[in-house]
Parts: C-alpha cells; sequence; structure tokens
C-alpha cells in the first residue's frame, strides 16, 4: 500500500512519520526495526525530496542514544537514501 502511494506522489509526511514510529517505540525488537528500514528503503526511490528531508532529519536526530546495533542500522538505511537523494550527485 505504501509502496502504491509513493509510486503516485500520494504518500504524505504523516505516513513516513507512521512508519518511522513503528520502530523507534520503547522495546521495539530488532527485527522489526530491520523490517520498518526495509520498507522505508523499498520506498526511497519514490520519495521526494521533501520525504527524504524528513527522513534525514530523524535519523540524524535518532542516531544519539542508540545501541550500537541501532546506530549501525540506521546509518545503512542513511547510505540507502543517500544513494536516492538528487542533492549528492
Amino acid at each position: 500500500m505504501l509502496e502504491a502511494l509513493s509510486s503516485t506522489a500520494l504518500l504524505q509526511n504523516v505516513h513516513l512519520e507512521l512508519l518511522w514510529a513503528a520502530a523507534e517505540q520503547e522495546g521495539t525488537f530488532d527485527e522489526i526495526k530491520t523490517n520498518v528500514y526495509g520498507i522505508i528503503e523499498n520506498l526511497a526511490v519514490h520519495l521526494s525530496q521533501p520525504h527524504l528531508d524528513l527522513l534525514f532529519g530523524k535519523l540524524f536526530r535518532d542516531v544519539q542514544g542508540r545501541s550500537l546495533t541501532h546506530t549501525l542500522g540506521l546509518l545503512e538505511l542513511l547510505r540507502k537514501l543517500a544513494k536516492n537523494d538528487v542533492r549528492v550527485r
């Protein structure tokens, strides 16, 4: 559903906020975080610049105070999103 929304430019920031919140809740299992980051990665090719900006902001804000495993997962997501950010090309 999210991919259909993103590929037709109907995805809104609230959708990404809800998806991100699913991974960032206290006590969320690493497998769930990995799945959420995978979903975001799959959406990345269809995300608008404002969507990418929102996610980059969350990535940079959320790295501080996280476990090494979680930080590495966020950095991997950052790497994958950066491939779709037109400003870095």
